[in-house]
């Protein structure tokens, strides 16, 4: 199984060589067939050659692995939504429960809590509307801003009916 990042195996990195399957030598590949009809030392050379070709397969690995680890930072620092939160904020906290079983009618955001105290690493302390704390910090990622609305979304009024009343 070819790793997508480097394209080789760990086993290939490792040893130079993909590894034999055992039913290999008994329903010969096409790798087998030519590794058996080489010389000893056209064997030895071949293998050889492949050894030295093994430091340039790993730096090449390293690099590209690098590269993707660049490129994956990269896309995950660009795709992340900073919030800056203070003390007494109302928020909502992620329930993050229904990853496994998710439902369209499942309640997906817990709250409101109150912001206790915010960290420099992004840890937020809650408390209930009561202040009574929740003793475990949580990731301010896992949090949004609850906004509290004082009158329905949507009236009546606005669809252009009229009521009895009117």
């Amino acid at each position: 199984m070819y790793k997508v990042t480097t394209g080789h195996t760990s086993f290939q990195l490792m040893y130079g060589q993909e590894v034999v399957v055992p039913t290999e030598c008994t329903v010969p590949s096409l790798r087998i067939v030519v590794d058996n009809r080489l010389g000893d030392e056209e064997s030895l050379h071949a293998r050889l050659m492949n050894l030295t070709k093994l430091d340039e397969h790993r730096m090449m690995a390293q690099w590209v692995t690098e590269v993707a680890q660049r490129w994956r930072k990269y896309w995950h620092d660009k795709h992340l939504r900073w919030t800056n939160f203070h003390p007494r904020q109302l928020v909502l906290e992620y329930n993050g429960r229904n990853e496994l079983c998710p439902g369209k009618f499942k309640v997906h955001w817990l709250g409101p809590y109150k912001i206790k105290e915010v960290g420099k690493n992004g840890a937020v302390k809650l408390s209930t509307l009561d202040d009574n704390p929740i003793h475990n910090p949580v990731n301010g990622s896992k949090l949004k801003l609850y906004q509290e609305r004082d009158k329905p979304f949507l009236s009546i009024n606005m669809l252009g009916y009229t009521t009895k009343g009117d």
